[in-house]
């Protein structure tokens, strides 16, 4: 039945969800969604059937789904991410394609494995390499390859917390406000 036509899948999915909030079985319902482009086809599926199907039970149907959907306040998106640059693109062309195929607004964006390093100053890894810290803390404990080894894994770290910071600029660059 699911693939018996366009958007039939993505109906019964949704569906299911609405049908929830119609009968107000509970207080908030968040869903993990699947990929950006399920998750578009999946809120804007009774869109989709309504412009062929408008007489019927299905109709009516759609219509309450639709217009759950389209109610800001009852349907709402929140992105979740990395500070990674292809997860960041991908959000942002959530955004956008939500935006052109539906009326969900995403409310909110969960930045998830931000790395802790990406509070250092970008300099502070390089800095402690340069000074004579190191060496100091290699005298007092007898390691001077582990503190080396420890004080590269930093740098590594900061670099890696430097391409975050880029990502996450460029992520709030894309959601203005």
């Amino acid at each position: 039945v699911a693939n018996a036509a366009p958007a039939v899948k993505e109906i019964l999915a949704i569906g299911k969800i609405c049908h929830e909030v119609r009968e107000q079985s509970y207080d908030i319902i968040v869903v993990a969604a699947e990929a950006t482009g399920h998750f578009v086809a999946q809120v804007s599926a009774p869109d989709a059937l309504m412009r062929v199907v408008r007489l019927g039970v299905i109709a009516d149907q759609t219509a309450w789904m639709r217009e759950i959907l389209h109610d800001p306040c009852r349907t709402r998106a929140v992105a979740v991410t990395t500070p990674d640059e292809l997860p960041v693109s991908e959000t942002i062309d959530l955004r956008d394609r939500l935006r052109s195929a539906t009326p969900v607004p995403i409310a909110a964006i969960v930045v998830n494995r931000i790395n802790p390093a990406a509070h250092l100053a970008p300099d502070d890894a390089a800095t402690l390499a340069r000074s004579s810290l190191v060496d100091d803390v290699a005298a007092v404990t007898g390691e001077r390859e582990l503190v080396r080894a420890l004080v590269a894994t930093l740098q590594i770290a900061t670099e890696r917390a430097e391409h975050q910071r880029a990502s996450i600029a460029d992520l709030r660059s894309g959601f203005p406000g």
